[in-house]
């Protein structure tokens, strides 16, 4: 392994490492769901814009030229995932909400087909039936319990996700760093008329700030940033990890055992993308992206 590439997956791997404790910081925000919100996104968009300003100078910054209107509907559609992934996992488990969101992939592959007409590989609409079934079982466990409504939400959370995976394939003259500060700023707009931001505990802003202002956006710089040096297929694969690992904290941390369905569910989500990404890995030698 050449020195480069072993950069990038240590890149890779730290970025998840730090984005898996993001479901434990909601837990323990200690705040209602709509303060989360607001303050995770204006603590983000805060943050990644003294990072931007820092790294491209305010007028890079602000020069998006032609790109304005795609650029702020990303943004929207981030604002949808950002505040789906709060509201799941205010409402069900969170090993329920990071395995389901684990398929956000398979539905950008979906779209992919509908919106840009790609061909969806045999292997790819195999990996989602099974990847449905595991939902299934979850959502059979959930059904007549108040766990039904975060997992739909997890579900329209995943689609999201997908969806802009599928628009920004689509534009790769957009700068994605910014699109996720805009949206930062957005999510906290957008959620204040239903927020009491400055109603809460010395703890809960304590919380939303390493989330928000650290947490957040150094996981998604480290995991940008190796897509220099690994391919988009190779940072993927780590980003299962997640679904591994966000529930374990949970559980150590508050006690929160995931639902045996969960368990089975999940076990076949995460095998089926497992071996679908690392075939794909295989076959595909694609260029690294680069961190805009």
């Amino acid at each position: 392994m050449d020195n480069l590439k072993a950069k990038g997956i240590i890149l890779a791997a730290t970025g998840v490492f730090i984005i898996s404790f993001d479901a434990l910081l909601v837990r323990i925000a200690y705040t209602n769901v709509w303060n989360i919100i607001f303050w995770r996104g204006i603590f983000m968009g805060i943050s990644l814009t003294v990072f931007l300003i820092f790294r491209d100078g305010l007028y890079r910054l602000l020069d998006f030229r032609n790109t304005w209107f795609k650029t702020l509907l990303s943004s929207a559609i981030f604002v949808v995932s950002g505040a789906g992934f709060v509201l799941s996992v205010e409402n069900t488990t969170v090993a329920n909400t990071v395995v389901i969101l684990s398929m956000a992939p398979l539905f950008a592959a979906l779209f992919t087909r509908i919106f840009l007409g790609e061909p969806v590989k045999s292997k790819t609409w195999i990996a989602m039936i099974i990847s449905l079934i595991g939902v299934i079982i979850i959502f059979q466990d959930s059904l007549g319990s108040l766990n039904l409504k975060g997992d739909i939400i997890a579900v329209i959370t995943a689609a999201s996700m997908g969806l802009n995976l599928t628009f920004l394939r689509k534009n790769p003259e957009l700068k994605r760093t910014p699109i996720v500060c805009i949206s930062g700023f957005m999510l906290g707009f957008a959620f204040l008329p239903l927020a009491a931001p400055f109603d809460m505990g010395v703890n809960s802003y304590i919380v939303l700030g390493i989330m928000g202002l650290f947490q957040m956006p150094m996981a998604m710089i480290f995991m940008a940033s190796a897509t220099r040096y690994i391919t988009s297929p190779e940072a993927s694969m780590f980003q299962l990890i997640e679904s591994v690992l966000g529930p374990v904290w949970v559980w150590l941390a508050i006690g929160e055992k995931p639902p045996e369905a969960t368990f089975i569910g999940g076990a076949i989500i995460l095998l089926t993308l497992f071996v679908h990404s690392y075939t794909e890995l295989k076959r595909r030698k694609s260029k690294p992206d680069i961190l805009q």
